[in-house]
């Protein structure tokens, strides 16, 4: 889902990404989701939202919180700290 969530954010409208992430959140399943996954869901809202500040920290808790990530994550992480920090 959250390698879904890297491909579709930059191609749907901010609503939308919205209303899916509004929808997850109230489920009953996110309650089962672990941190790591909620602070993805937080990153991609942030992202949507162009909060730059948001973005950097949740980056940051991602890579000390998750030692076992693949890289393909690693890369997506250090981009979006990048551009965070351009724009901050």
């Amino acid at each position: 889902m959250f390698n879904l969530f890297s491909i579709l954010i930059p191609n749907l409208p901010e609503q939308d990404v919205m209303f899916i992430l509004d929808k997850i959140e109230k489920s009953k399943n996110y309650q089962e989701l672990n941190f790591l996954e909620k602070l993805w869901l937080k990153l991609y809202r942030a992202i949507k939202q162009r909060d730059y500040k948001s973005m950097t920290v949740i980056v940051m808790q991602l890579l000390e919180k998750d030692k076992a990530m693949p890289p393909i994550d690693i890369e997506y992480l250090m981009a979006v700290y990048i551009l965070g920090n351009i724009v901050l």
